[in-house]
């Protein structure tokens, strides 16, 4: 009976102990979330603004239309990371590929249409206005063509306009 009994006693004591040891590990490797607020003398110091709104009016006047043209299985997102769409191929050395994303990193595009079942992309647009038509410009947009070209991710180029043909546009963009 004793022997039984001692069995018992040690059994609890290698549970508990184990559901400390558990308690201390999660403890351990789980990060703390944690709040942080600014108060209102700290936010003072730093030298940013909200913006007044997203997208520029000829942006938002297109991404009305842009709405209507793809209707509700297609969700469009705007001025997303091109970083964020594609990547450079594996394979190359760490400086190569440190290179080339940071050519794309810095950039983003005016808007990204995704499946609205698994928000994979359908193709991205640049919405270019009287910008593009300086050299700098001229060039990145020759950049992005090559690089969605090279990640097999369509890139429509649609100038800026003062009205769009919905149906047009839909058979433009759309597969």
């Amino acid at each position: 009976m004793q022997s039984v009994l001692i069995t018992i006693i040690v059994f609890g004591v290698v549970i508990v102990l184990f559901a400390i040891t558990s308690y201390a590990i999660a403890k351990l490797i789980t990060p703390t979330i944690k709040k942080q607020y600014l108060n209102l003398n700290e936010a003072q110091e730093f030298p940013y603004l909200k913006q007044h709104t997203l997208f520029s009016d000829a942006e938002r006047a297109f991404f009305n239309v842009l709405n209507q043209a793809v209707g509700k299985d297609v969700q469009i997102f705007g001025k997303v990371r091109v970083a964020d769409v594609i990547v450079p191929k594996k394979g190359m050395s760490k400086s190569e590929w440190h290179r080339a994303f940071n050519k794309i990193s810095a950039k983003h595009f005016d808007f990204v249409l995704c499946n609205n079942q698994d928000l994979s992309v359908i193709c991205v647009v640049e919405l270019n206005d009287a910008t593009h038509q300086k050299q700098a410009r001229q060039k990145r947009d020759m950049f992005l063509v090559a690089a969605c070209r090279s990640a097999s991710v369509p890139l429509i180029q649609i100038p800026v306009k003062s009205s769009y043909n919905i149906d047009e546009l839909r058979k433009l963009l759309l597969p």
